[in-house]
């Protein structure tokens, strides 16, 4: 996936963005549960690198929410 690619060069937006566009359109099957995974570890990865304490409050909740939605598919 692409978005492997971006995260390993610090894109971790654009990574975000393609990572959703794989959720959208993969339906339920595995390839939705590892953009999920992937999704939620972006966000974390980003979480890391933001100054705001409410910034990283809601991505790692954005987070956890991807994560829970990824073990329920």
């Amino acid at each position: 996936m692409e978005a492997h690619h971006l995260e390993q060069e610090g894109g971790i937006q654009l990574a975000l963005h393609l990572a959703d566009f794989v959720i959208k359109g993969a339906g339920n099957d595995s390839k939705r549960k590892e953009a999920l995974l992937l999704k939620a570890k972006l966000l974390n990865a980003k979480a890391d690198t933001e100054p705001s304490f409410i910034a990283i409050n809601i991505l790692r909740n954005g987070a956890e929410m991807v994560r829970r939605e990824a073990n329920l598919t």
